[in-house]
């Protein structure tokens, strides 16, 4: 598209934008573009403040505002991994905010190690569900968040609750040898002669990076992990059950959203008993009971 514009000696970084906000033509590729034909690009407009979606040069005390940062320490979410939080700190001159201040960018470390903790257990859970269940099984897609996973498989029945709980056990297992990962960057090629799994259907440059968990799984991954598997603690799987014809998925909680799960857990438990006025372990039979009766 660009080839064929006579352009000027340089593009204000508002048409680059635009360009972009339009017709989803990526900044980058404007750029190489326009070097191509010995056009420099003004980015200062195209890194500003946007406010509702328009870029500005500055912006006043009290304004709703997105920033564009030229590098960033966020993970954003990708591969199924929920993007990161956290502040964004600067300095503001007589209540306004100008292209070109520099701001410190900080993530929300525990809500990233609650992060790193699904990520990798989800990795374990995968190959669990492979040596429990079937080699066969494939991944169909998965969520990443702070206080859970989320595992959608390949799969023609219900997992039983024997398996779902060796599954567990296995995966506490591996959490309490205190393995440290290891993160390769490899040539595609070296990477499928070492027999890491990737996604079916995903694309891949020349490079990759792997994520392995020595003698139990080895992973395509561009997503956040702990460095040892003693950090996950404990994992929990919350919920088994069909969403499509053939695909099952598996819910699960790891580390401290554990004890949030279990707290909750024991919180509505408290209340069942006090209201049924019965003991813990009393109450399936109490409530059996009450069914009869009704």
């Amino acid at each position: 598209m660009l080839k064929n514009m006579e352009l000027p000696p340089c593009l204000s970084g508002k048409d680059a934008f635009l360009l972009y906000d339009t017709y989803g033509f990526p900044v980058e590729i404007t750029t190489e573009v326009a070097q191509e034909r010995g056009v420099t690009i003004d980015r200062k407009v195209v890194e500003s403040l946007l406010v509702k979606g328009k870029p500005v040069i500055h912006v006043s005390e009290g304004s709703d505002l997105e920033v564009l940062l030229d590098r960033t320490p966020f993970y954003a979410e990708s591969g199924g991994q929920i993007g990161d939080h956290g502040f964004l700190y600067g300095t503001v001159r007589d209540g306004v905010l100008e292209v070109g201040k520099e701001v410190e960018a900080t993530i929300d470390v525990k809500l990233r190690q609650w992060a790193k903790v699904h990520h990798t257990a989800t990795h374990l859970l995968q190959t669990t569900l492979k040596k429990v269940i079937s080699q066969e099984i494939s991944q169909a897609g998965s969520l990443v968040a702070f206080d859970r996973l989320r595992f959608d498989f390949n799969f023609h029945r219900a997992v039983h609750d024997d398996e779902l709980q060796e599954i567990e056990e296995l995966i506490n297992q591996w959490i309490g040898d205190s393995t440290l990962l290891q993160t390769k960057v490899m040539p595609v090629a070296d990477e499928k002669e070492a027999g890491a799994i990737a996604m079916f259907g995903e694309k891949y440059g020349e490079k990759v990076r792997v994520v392995e968990v020595p003698g139990v799984s080895m992973e395509l991954c561009g997503g956040t992990h702990v460095s040892n598997t003693s950090e996950i603690c404990v994992f929990k799987i919350i919920s088994e059950k069909g969403i499509a014809s053939g695909i099952r998925r598996i819910e699960a909680v790891a580390g401290e959203a554990f004890i949030e799960y279990i707290n909750s857990r024991d919180s509505h438990m408290k209340n069942l008993c006090s209201i049924l006025k019965v003991k813990a372990e009393e109450v399936k039979t109490r409530v059996a009971n009450l069914m009869e009766e009704l």
